[in-house]
Parts: C-alpha cells; structure tokens; sequence
C-alpha cells in the first residue's frame, strides 16, 4: 500500500494523492476499502484470493490527511493497513519521506 510514492506506515507532503495497492488474502478476499479521515472514499467487491488497486483521489489537498485500508475476507475476517499521513506541498517546497514504519497483517485462522 502506498500514496504517491509513501509506503504504509509513512507521512510526507505529495502534490496528488494517488494510491496503490496489492493485497493477498488468506481466505478469499470479499472487499477492499480505502478510508481517508475516517471516511470510506474508494471500495471494490471481488471474491478473489488477490486484490490490486489503484485510486486517485478527485479532492485537492487543502489539509493534512491519513488514508489506510480496510480489507474484509469472504469468511468475515477483516485487516488493517498502518497509515499513510499526508500534507499537500506548499509552493516552492519538496517531497519527502519523513519517517517510515511499516508492518502488516495477516489473520493466524484459516
């Protein structure tokens, strides 16, 4: 999972928001949701072991943000994503990464 070149876990400034990503399931995935301030504001339904995904966000950047996923397996089982802070890049200024931590998360029942 990342937003504009952040990976999960991480906060920097982006001019767009554009996410991506890849999840693998335990069990096959039901849904895949994409919350931004608590809000879900992108899902997709697939009944597949894999899900890849790719979302610009429509919103010009006006604040700072966190989006991370939501992920919810045919089974019932649900994951969490670590997630990504953003702020929008002030004119004159420049991307980067401050900080960086990532995990993820697998459920230990099949």
């Amino acid at each position: 999972f990342s937003l504009s070149g952040i990976k999960m876990g991480g906060e920097g400034k982006v001019k767009t928001s554009i996410v991506k990503a890849k999840v693998y399931g335990c069990a096959p995935l039901k849904r895949i949701e994409l919350i931004k301030d608590g809000k879900t504001v992108f899902y997709k339904n697939e009944e597949k072991m894999d899900i890849s995904i790719e979302w610009k966000d429509p919103e010009p950047l006006k604040q700072k943000h966190f989006y991370y996923l939501r992920v919810i397996q045919a089974d019932g089982q649900m994951a969490w994503s670590s997630p990504i802070w953003i702020n929008k890049i002030e004119k004159g200024g420049r991307k980067y990464e401050a900080k960086h931590y990532s995990f993820y998360h697998r459920s230990a029942t099949r």
